[in-house]
């Protein structure tokens, strides 16, 4: 009985530590963009799929993806004015600045990709 009142609790609880696990991803893999094009200069990209729910870094100098996220079940993201492919300079600063969302099971932010060397804004809405 007490195994079936705690179960509730255990998978929100679970939900939120994902949730907080695939943004603080999201801004890791940000800045590993920021930082490989500052770096390679722009031949690497941060590419987003909506359909199928992932965004990837991918380096077109040698054709081929870094690193794939796939976002959970449920998810979705949503592109506003942020192109579904973004490249940042060598100064780390985006070159076409816009918003998207990304919807979880229980709520939705909006991340915005502003001009300047500031990464990103995330707000929940």
């Amino acid at each position: 009985m007490l195994i079936l009142c705690l179960t509730p609790i255990h998978q929100s609880t679970y939900e939120s530590v994902m949730e907080t696990h695939v943004i603080e991803q999201f801004k890791e893999d940000v800045f590993l963009i920021q930082h490989l094009s500052m770096n390679d200069h722009a031949y690497h990209s941060l590419r987003f799929n909506a359909d199928q729910g992932y965004y990837s870094i991918y380096d077109s100098l040698h054709r081929k993806t870094i690193v794939k996220t796939t976002l959970p079940e449920g998810w979705k993201i949503e592109m506003l004015t942020l192109p579904h492919v973004v490249y940042f300079n060598q100064q780390g600063t985006i070159r076409k600045a816009g918003t998207m969302r990304l919807s979880t099971l229980d709520v939705t932010y909006k991340i915005t990709f502003p001009f300047g060397t500031s990464r990103m804004r995330i707000e929940e809405l």
